[in-house]
């Protein structure tokens, strides 16, 4: 009996379950995530290899006329090493550790920035069987600074139209994802320019935002692009001003 347990548990039929629970379901760029895996036993004795918690993020793809989504690593933080589980043994193992200051970010206030999915998946790696894993979705709300400048770019008659993160790399970028917001511009504020999308590189001296405008032409349209650089500290900074006067240079 003994035996059949330990092959059916090889399989995953009566094996180790896993289930983490977070402190709290948002963050922010350079904040803290923590929480509690919690390891149940099965119904055999099993040797844990270790316990890693990851914060992904799924990347908008196409290829051949079609759009995927593949699952990217954003950071990766190894919980625990090798450890034994007994049957019905319940063990609980805490964990703390930083968001990226380049991580996506997914709200605005109240509100969802799209569709784009950041969770914190756990793996439980277990000897000679199939491994577990576990998955709890998080927000991300945007710096401080982040939301000055987007309420800027609101406030200048700009709509927002939808958030993506898609696959490829930008300079300055450490990741081969990057994040695109994008508003809809306004005949009667800046005429030349059909579409404006915001991607934020947030490094440790500010915040650069990398601007794409969709430009309006006899000839159909065209992209140009600009950067503006946020410092964190930005309450002298005039960010409606700033951009208009980028915005009508172009």
């Amino acid at each position: 009996m003994s035996f059949f347990k330990k092959m059916m548990a090889s399989v995953g039929v009566g094996s180790a379950k896993v289930d983490t629970v977070l402190n709290a379901m948002i963050t922010r760029p350079g904040g803290k995530i923590a929480g509690t895996v919690h390891v149940k036993g099965g119904s055999v004795e099993q040797d844990i290899e270790d316990i890693d918690v990851s914060l992904m993020v799924d990347v908008k793809r196409e290829a051949n006329d079609k759009t995927y989504y593949e699952p990217m690593y954003i950071a990766k933080h190894r919980v625990t090493g090798r450890f034994k589980i007994m049957p019905n043994e319940h063990k609980q193992f805490p964990f703390e550790f930083q968001v990226p200051l380049e991580v996506p970010i997914t709200v605005l206030g109240p509100y969802k920035l799209g569709n784009i999915k950041l969770y914190v998946k756990t793996d439980l790696d277990i000897d000679n069987a199939l491994d577990k894993a576990d998955r709890d979705l998080i927000e991300v709300e945007p710096l401080p600074n982040m939301v000055n400048f987007l309420n800027a770019v609101i406030s200048l008659g700009f709509g927002f139209q939808k958030a993506d993160v898609e696959y490829g790399r930008i300079p300055g970028s450490s990741y081969n994802f990057f994040e695109e917001i994008e508003f809809v511009g306004h005949r009667s504020q800046f005429p030349r320019i059909r579409e404006l999308e915001v991607t934020f590189i947030a490094k440790p001296e500010g915040v650069l935002a990398v601007l794409e405008m969709d430009k309006r032409g006899f000839f159909g349209s065209s992209d140009k692009y600009r950067t503006i650089m946020i410092p964190y500290d930005d309450s002298r900074h005039n960010h409606v001003a700033h951009l208009q006067q980028v915005l009508s240079q172009v």
